[in-house]
């Protein structure tokens, strides 16, 4: 089964969390709209070793 691993660090636009895996939401278009944190806002499999 195919499972999506993050690749992304940046800021998260839900909690405002620097340095996180991020994962990017686009519009129905595929327009980037925003970014949240990977695994969820909280969840500290998003925190990067930069921290």
């Amino acid at each position: 089964m195919f499972q999506e691993v993050p690749n992304q660090v940046g800021c998260c636009d839900f909690c405002e969390n620097q340095n996180v895996f991020i994962k990017e939401f686009e519009d129905p278009f595929g327009v980037h709209v925003m970014n949240g944190c990977f695994y969820g806002c909280g969840d500290k499999r998003n925190e990067t070793e930069k921290g």
